[in-house]
């Protein structure tokens, strides 16, 4: 998933250099493809074991904290540099 945010930061800053459309372009076509590799991995893997695994309260409690965050670190990011 940081490869995902990785070309969507890059996206970004091709379109704050005036390249609007080039980047947006870019940038949904490297996800979607980072993405659709992403669903052909969990395919193959053997979802028997994955169910058998238990969910930590910690991981899941700092996972969504880290994913709430996200927006609000773009949005700072995106009107807080004017």
């Amino acid at each position: 998933m940081f490869l995902v945010l990785a070309i969507v930061s890059l996206a970004g800053i091709v379109c704050a250099l005036a390249g609007v459309f080039p980047g947006g372009g870019a940038g949904a076509r490297l996800c979607g493809a980072v993405m659709v590799l992403f669903l052909f991995v969990i395919m193959l893997l053997d979802l028997k074991e994955e169910q058998r695994r238990k969910i930590k309260k910690f991981g899941l409690i700092t996972g969504v904290i880290s994913v709430g965050a996200m927006p609000g670190v773009f949005v700072n990011v995106i009107f807080g540099s004017g």
